[in-house]
């Protein structure tokens, strides 16, 4: 693995020592990992910004020598700038064609085959009618050069390519939904993040009555935003009163596994998903605990780096091929250790300790620091196997306080010895009052259940007065307001993760909101917000 890993950087390096990038940090001149390490410095987003600028304006030859097909733009982590990366048609190839040899092989393991009837939940942002966008997803362009070079047939899936890549509809929940009462016989249910198939099951218990109501009158709701041929798609789908009878019955008995009740040839749920988020896991397990998990990569729109190498397994195995790997020791109460510019590379990383991972990639990022925290699971005969453990720098700074995620899990930990059934949270915090104010948005299972509202919130300053000084030290001095925490059923807390999402961007999960974003929720919640 390491010998593949260094002959991909070799590679790398020559092709691009000619780039306005290769010049200034001497590519020509070097020959080892030392050399490498010692003349190109660690790097973040910040650092391309200006040569990405000018590579989008037309200019060549800057950061990589590889042809660009698109730009990818992502909202990143839940404190980032939106970034538009690179994408060149050698990565794009070289990610297209393992994604779908991986894809298979996993499948082949366990007997399964992929080629079945596939529900898709989610929607794609591209038209493939015409030639790729200069700005989209990395989900869209990989699907997009799918359909392109007829690696996948997109027939599998319900509606086949007019209803995957419809780029008019916007309430695709609802059509999945629809299609999703109706037939019987769904093998597969996909999504970029299985986020999205949780997203999916928690709208379908508030929204099933309504909608078999649409199907029997065969009228779709006028307010929901679907393209005429996602119109004419669900309303010539067979319609069976028994089918319909059947999933009023199942769902009247309660949701508990309600996946194996009403699709009984559903065997896999597949999307990019992780051990981190422990509380969006529980609640889909309440739906699908009989149904199998996997994911086929783990991905960022710097690189794809890794796939699972199991169903069930939130392990990734490293590929050599993608990117070329370091890695930064991680200490989670420091974040990282005092030597910020020490790196160890593939075969020096040790059993059971954190990184952050550091990646160079085939598309113009050199010694890129991801912001990922891994934790390495295995490492021999030649396999590199990790699993995520958070992102790196989220934090809430309202008032230069610094609240860490790692505060913030932390807190939670507490908050799940007294409160029943958490299914998930968001938190930030805002000018409240005239005063920064934590709020706590609290997910859960029965907001019937008799809680004290005041006590939590004295709760969570306790908690956090325990856990992070800073917070107890601006608290002392009045500079942050006393915190505040806001109770949703699974219906409503979906409502709020769909309000603070961007506009084309994935349903990843985020627990941190940002400002602004949480001042727009509480305003249209209600609250007298400065």
């Amino acid at each position: 693995m390491f010998e593949t890993n260094y002959k991909l950087l070799e590679s790398i390096i020559d092709d691009n020592k000619n780039t306005e990038y290769g010049k200034k940090y001497n590519f020509s001149e070097i020959k080892t990992i030392e050399d490498y390490k010692k003349n190109v410095p660690l790097s973040k987003y910040d650092d391309y910004e200006s040569y990405i600028t000018r590579m989008y304006e037309g200019e060549k030859n800057i950061l990589t020598a590889y042809p660009v097909v698109t730009y990818l733009y992502t909202t990143g982590s839940e404190i980032s700038i939106q970034k538009n990366i690179p994408l060149t048609i050698k990565a794009l190839k070289n990610l297209v064609n393992k994604v779908f040899v991986l894809r298979d092989k996993t499948m082949s393991k366990y007997e399964k085959n992929y080629n079945c009837h596939i529900l898709h939940i989610s929607n794609h942002h591209i038209d493939i009618t015409k030639e790729p966008p200069k700005n989209c997803l990395l989900s869209d362009i990989v699907y997009y050069y799918f359909y392109k070079d007829k690696i996948e047939d997109f027939n599998q899936y319900f509606g086949g390519p007019d209803l995957e890549f419809d780029i008019e509809t916007i309430d695709y929940l609802y059509e999945k939904i629809w299609i999703s009462i109706l037939v019987d016989y769904i093998e597969i249910m996909d999504s970029i993040y299985i986020f999205s198939i949780l997203q999916f099951f928690i709208e379908f218990e508030r929204s099933y009555k309504d909608i078999i109501l649409d199907i029997r009158k065969r009228k779709i709701n006028p307010k929901k935003k679907l393209s005429e041929k996602a119109k004419k798609y669900l309303l010539e789908l067979p319609v069976s009163e028994e089918r319909l009878q059947f999933v009023e019955m199942e769902c009247q008995k309660g949701f508990d596994n309600i996946a194996s009740r009403l699709w009984k040839n559903l065997h896999m749920i597949i999307g990019i998903r992780s051990k981190a988020f422990i509380y969006e896991n529980k609640a889909l397990d309440k739906y699908t605990k009989d149904i199998d998990k996997g994911s086929f990569l783990y991905a960022s729109c710097e690189s794809i780096m890794a796939f699972p190498i199991e169903i069930n397994s939130f392990n990734y195995l490293i590929d050599p091929t993608f990117c070329f790997y370091e890695f930064i020791p991680y200490n989670e109460d420091n974040q990282n250790n005092n030597n910020m510019e020490k790196t160890f590379l593939i075969n020096e990383v040790e059993i059971d300790k954190y990184y952050e991972l550091i990646i160079t990639t085939l598309s113009g990022l050199y010694r890129y620091k991801t912001g990922d925290i891994i934790k390495i699971t295995k490492n021999k005969e030649d396999q590199l196997l990790f699993e995520f453990f958070r992102r790196k720098n989220l934090i809430i700074n309202i008032k230069q306080e610094k609240t860490t995620i790692i505060h913030i899990e932390k807190m939670m930990k507490k908050f799940d010895e007294i409160i029943p059934d958490i299914l998930g949270f968001l938190i930030g915090a805002t000018i409240y009052n005239n005063t920064a104010t934590y709020f706590l948005i609290l997910c859960l299972d029965n907001t019937k259940i008799n809680i004290n509202i005041n006590e939590l919130e004295e709760k969570m300053e306790l908690f956090l007065c325990e856990i992070q000084l800073n917070y107890k030290h601006y608290r002392e001095l009045g500079v942050l307001g006393p915190a505040k925490i806001i109770i949703k059923n699974k219906e409503q807390f979906n409502e709020i993760q769909a309000f603070i999402k961007k506009t084309k961007s994935h349903n990843k999960q985020k627990y941190i909101i940002p400002e602004e974003a949480l001042t727009e929720f509480l305003k249209k919640e209600g609250y007298m917000i400065n």
